[in-house]
Formats: C-alpha cells, sequence, structure tokens
C-alpha cells in the first residue's frame, strides 16, 4: 500500500514538473541567460541598484549606525572588518 501511494505521489511530482516546464517555456524564458554576466557586473549591479535600497528596509534598522555592540568588537576580528564594509 505505501509504495503505491509513493508511486502515485511520482507520478503527480513528474506531471507537475512536465505542466510547469511547458509552461515556463511557452512564456519564453526558457534558455534565456541572465543580463548578468560576471561577477563584476553582480557587484556593480548590487552597488548601484541594490544597495542605495537597503537603509529603507525595516530589517536593516540600525545596521548603518555604528553602535556600542559594533564599537565593542575587538579590532582584529573578522566581524569588525565586515562591520565597516
Amino acid at each position: 500500500m505505501g509504495r503505491r501511494l509513493v508511486g502515485y505521489e511520482a507520478a503527480y511530482l513528474a506531471a507537475q514538473v512536465r505542466e510547469l516546464s511547458a509552461s515556463y517555456g511557452a512564456q519564453g524564458q526558457a534558455g534565456k541567460r541572465s543580463g548578468l554576466q560576471s561577477f563584476g557586473e553582480v557587484e556593480r549591479f548590487w552597488t548601484e541598484e541594490i544597495e542605495p535600497l537597503l537603509p529603507g528596509f525595516a530589517s536593516m534598522d540600525g545596521y548603518l549606525v555604528a553602535t556600542e555592540e559594533v564599537e565593542a568588537i575587538p579590532e582584529n576580528s573578522v566581524w569588525k572588518r565586515a562591520s565597516r564594509d
């Protein structure tokens, strides 16, 4: 009984993969390459497009200000270096 149920689930998932893959291909997305082709391009995109938005993220609140906690990190710590970058 258990093997039969697993077989049904596997068949269902395989059908879903086929359907979603066909849908993705039909939308013209299959085979397209990302506009970012190198690490340098990714770094530039991050610096120019993403990084300026970070201060507006609620989860980043307070990270742009050196807090007492950050100041207490020893100078030779990798975390101290990361807190300044």
